[in-house]
């Protein structure tokens, strides 16, 4: 209960500060919460912070150039609140004797995110990687072990290095290269096949090739309950064994709305997952879904006038996802 309140307020002191057109971030070691205002906000409280602290940031853009401590950072929303390095990069860089887990959620990334160094268990969950050079790229001599992508956009993929990568109801929506031993469950890939990893592995997901070329899969990557969507080649010739249930369809069979990627009554019905749920973003354990987690502020009501006995009403609505 205690946790809660203390998320609560920092909640509060977010929403009311976005309310009045301010940048503000909350941090929370303990029972203690500090608040920072403007762009630099975010920064600010990253430098006090120690890992295992919370970071909540309103709504607005906050100028980040590097994240280097193991600590939560929650956004208002995946469209909503923005981290930017001015056209740079925004460096991940947490220490190997961290014991502690990165976890960002509903953040909008409008620079590179550019991973560095040796961490362990890093969590993305509903964040919007909108740079359409490197939206996320990997140093070649970084090495990131259980890295883990949950309902995320990504406008461009980049792994190189010998990192362990997770994407789980995620779209990728440009190109996606690398070097990095990567698994992706439940996801979209809209962009070249030519450039896919040498060792991947896709289960339940959609294959769209953005630019009807006759490339093929990597013939030592794995598919499993997949659709293909090309048009003039068969994505899956080079792939020999390593493909296991999976067809090639048209674009007008498999999504009923191309911008949310939902599937059409034929493809929810005949496309299905190992699971037996449909394939793509909205089947499987964690359908795809952009609403905060944790708590939210989604009604403020203050009264104007204090009443007769000096009290001041205020009416709050919170909610989460599920």
């Amino acid at each position: 209960m205690k946790k809660f309140f203390f998320t609560l307020v920092a909640i509060m002191t977010a929403t009311l500060s976005f309310a009045q057109n301010t940048l503000v971030a909350t941090l929370t070691h303990g029972d203690k919460v500090s608040v920072y205002y403007g762009a630099d906000a975010f920064m600010n409280a990253h430098n006090t912070a120690v890992s295992g602290d919370v970071i909540n940031l309103s709504g607005g853009t906050f100028t980040v150039s590097e994240i280097t401590k193991a600590v939560t950072i929650r956004g208002a929303g995946i469209n909503e609140t923005n981290i930017s390095n001015n056209n740079s990069s925004t460096y991940i860089d947490i220490s190997t004797t961290d014991t502690c887990q990165l976890v960002i959620e509903c953040i909008r990334f409008t620079d590179r995110v550019y991973f560095k160094g040796t961490s362990s268990n890093t969590l993305f969950n509903k964040c919007n990687f909108t740079n359409s050079s490197d939206g996320i790229y990997f140093d070649s001599n970084s090495y990131h072990e259980n890295l883990k992508f949950v309902n995320c956009n990504i406008m461009r993929f980049s792994g190189w290095g010998t990192n362990s990568v997770k994407l789980i109801h995620c779209r990728i929506n440009s190109s996606f290269q690398g070097s990095s031993s990567i698994q992706l469950l439940n996801c979209v890939v809209a962009g070249s096949f030519v450039n896919f990893p040498p060792s991947a592995t896709f289960v339940n997901c959609i294959l769209r090739d953005n630019y009807g070329g006759s490339a093929t899969l990597p013939s030592n990557n794995i598919a499993m309950n997949c659709v293909a969507i090309a048009s003039s080649s068969d994505p899956y010739a080079n792939m020999q064994s390593n493909k296991v249930d999976c067809v090639k369809s048209t674009i007008e069979n498999v999504f009923s709305n191309t911008d949310t990627y939902e599937l059409t009554d034929y493809a929810k019905s005949n496309y299905l997952g190992t699971d037996g749920t449909e394939v793509g973003l909205y089947g499987g354990i964690y359908p795809y879904n952009t609403t905060p987690t944790y708590p939210r502020i989604t009604n403020l009501t203050v009264d104007k006038q204090t009443t007769a006995d000096d009290k001041l009403n205020v009416e709050i609505e919170v909610s989460s996802a599920e």
